[in-house]
């Protein structure tokens, strides 16, 4: 089985045209009755109604396509966004849907959650609270619908170092540089291992638009020289950070408006190389890390603490050998992405009629999806 992929945007003017014409002279109350389906639900904001607007005009596009292609499921990644467009797709079509949600839009962009839980298939989550939220979200009929699927990585590409790779002294982040990450504590921490004469460097591996207030709070410590935001990597040149650093950290934090981390993959894909992690108990973090044999926990927005425990990793070789070595255990035991796919193969055939297909023939699914971030 192989796959095509499309890319719905920019959306030129005369295919937008077209599509919605189409539909308009072949199919007006369908049409009309999707984007009253679309604008007339509750919105918890004025711009999110806008939003929903504009995810009509994209997804009567992606319906053409659908069904020229022949599609019979859509499943799409993140259920705001990218599930309102295939929502307008399964309104206007009929094609059944499903989709995954991850974190921001399990919480916080609750954009037509609740009619998005009535009419899908089914949804796969990737954290124990995250099922616990979509399920509250939804009406109690829907709640068998909503499954535990955890994210996987390839253990055998993040692998330990082979060599004498690792620096004693290199703590490593890797994120968006956005306030959920707690990237604004770790530098106060580095403040305080600083003041303890601690020798240390910190790499903080990621971009976003808390990098002028991280760059501000390192001039204020006067932290320059300890303290370094490396900007963006692709996943290519990412292993070779793991690789090198003696511990990795991120101090999650919920935001003011309910965002917060479900499982960040980036731990996963840490732990697998064998790295001690430190971090905070926020969203589905308690569900990887047990305090104390695969990772450690310090209480959220707690500068001294994290500072602390750090401290603890970089001054005890042994401590990171063993808790890396329990954390490597941990992901091969139970986050193998090639186990990790097997609910999910097994949702797609039951709930979507899903079978398996010559190496020659393409897929009757199509995930819709964003691309990829660069951390």
């Amino acid at each position: 089985m192989f796959g095509v992929t499309h890319y719905l945007q920019p959306i030129g003017f005369g295919p937008l045209l077209r599509s919605h014409c189409y539909y308009v002279l072949r199919r007006p109350v369908h049409y009309l009755t999707t984007l009253c389906k679309m604008l007339s639900p509750f919105h918890h904001r004025c711009k999110d109604r806008m939003r929903s607007l504009m995810h009509f005009g994209e997804g009567i596009v992606l319906a053409r396509q659908m069904e020229l292609d022949g599609v019979t499921h859509l499943h799409s990644h993140y259920a705001s966004q990218p599930t309102s467009v295939a929502r307008v797709v399964h309104l206007l079509t009929g094609i059944p849907y499903s989709f995954s949600a991850h974190a921001h839009d399990i919480w916080a962009d609750r954009l037509l959650l609740r009619e998005k839980l009535r009419e899908v298939r089914f949804v796969a989550c990737c954290s124990v609270c995250g099922q616990t939220e979509l399920i509250k979200q939804g009406n109690p009929a829907d709640a068998p619908k909503v499954h535990l699927i955890y994210h996987g990585v390839d253990v055998r590409r993040f692998i330990p170092p082979q060599g004498n790779e690792r620096r004693a002294d290199l703590i490593l982040a890797v994120g968006r540089l956005e306030d959920v990450k707690g990237f604004h504590h770790l530098v106060e921490a580095c403040q305080h291992l600083r003041e303890q004469q601690v020798r240390f460097e910190c790499r903080i591996v990621g971009e976003g638009d808390q990098r002028a207030r991280l760059t501000a709070l390192i001039d204020h410590f006067q932290l320059g020289e300890w303290v370094h935001l490396a900007g963006a990597v692709t996943q290519e040149r990412l292993l070779a950070h793991y690789h090198e650093a003696a511990l990795c950290t991120m101090p999650c934090v919920a935001s003011a408006d309910g965002r917060h981390d479900g499982i960040p993959n980036v731990f996963l894909e840490a732990m697998a190389t064998a790295l001690p992690v430190v971090t905070t108990p926020t969203g589905g973090i308690p569900e990887l890390i047990v305090n104390g044999e695969n990772g450690f926990l310090v209480p959220p927005a707690s500068p001294k603490e994290l500072a602390e425990k750090l401290k603890d990793l970089l001054r005890d070789a042994s401590l990171r050998k063993s808790v890396g070595a329990a954390a490597r255990e941990t992901i091969c035991a139970r986050f193998d992405n090639r186990e990790t796919i097997g609910p999910l193969i097994e949702l797609f055939r039951n709930e979507a009629s899903l079978e398996p297909c010559p190496a020659e023939a393409s897929s009757n699914i199509t995930v819709l999806g964003i691309q990829a971030e660069r951390y």
